[in-house]
């Protein structure tokens, strides 16, 4: 029998399948999400484009964004990002789900396709992003600098939100509203926002040591 391939990506077989599942789960949820704002809209007078543009205000429709695209490439076989990304973005949908849960309440009086979109977005598809982690992500090539590598994402968010915010009037979450909350506090958020991120991957990370056992050693050129 010819020996078996591995993808680059470390990612073969029911991996793949279940990263395809997943993506599923986020392109069905974002479309949803994306019909009833645009309904809503359209009732109100506005335009489709409106719509659109202040659907990808919010974190949630990108990050679910990201992860859609992502592990479509995972579910093809052409992802190149390897396990860092796979669990930056995986630190990025436990994030969503935490964040969903604890400080915005939750999903509460919504039904019909509204409540499915949020449901899928907030809850189910970072519950399967993390089990897909656990499960199908190899641990290996993960460093202790990734971490603080992770905040990319969610500090560049911040900074899109609160230039955009500044620029309308309107802020996607309270939270981070430095029109009502001024910028003291603001800054106060987003740092501990900040720190919240940055605890999260240290706990993937530290997840990752105890199943491979160890890390990958930094070489001098890796920690520069």
């Amino acid at each position: 029998m010819p020996p078996k391939v591995i993808p680059e990506n470390g990612i073969a077989g029911p991996g793949r399948a279940f990263a395809a599942l997943i993506a599923l789960v986020c392109w069905t949820s974002l479309a949803l999400q994306a019909q009833v704002d645009i309904a809503a809209a359209l009732a109100r007078g506005d335009t489709v484009t409106g719509a659109l543009w202040r659907l990808i205000y919010y974190y949630t429709i990108l990050t679910n964004l990201l992860t859609a695209l992502t592990l479509t490439s995972v579910a093809r076989g052409r992802h190149r990002g390897g396990s860092p990304w796979l669990t930056a973005v995986a630190v990025y949908m436990t994030m969503l789900g935490i964040l969903n849960h604890f400080l915005l309440g939750g999903i509460r009086g919504r039904f019909g396709e509204r409540f499915a979109a949020d449901v899928g977005l907030h809850y189910v598809a970072p519950a399967l992003v993390l089990v897909f982690w656990l499960a199908c992500v190899p641990k290996s090539g993960l460093r202790s600098s990734h971490p603080s590598l992770f905040l990319c994402y969610p500090l560049a968010y911040c900074a899109y939100a609160l230039v955009r915010g500044g620029l309308s009037g309107r802020y996607p979450y309270f939270f981070i509203d430095a029109g009502s909350l001024g910028p003291g506090r603001t800054l106060l958020n987003v740092c501990m926002l900040t720190v919240g991120f940055l605890a999260a991957g240290f706990v993937f990370l530290g997840i990752a040591r105890m199943m491979r056992g160890s890390l990958s050693p930094e070489t001098p050129s890796e920690a520069a």
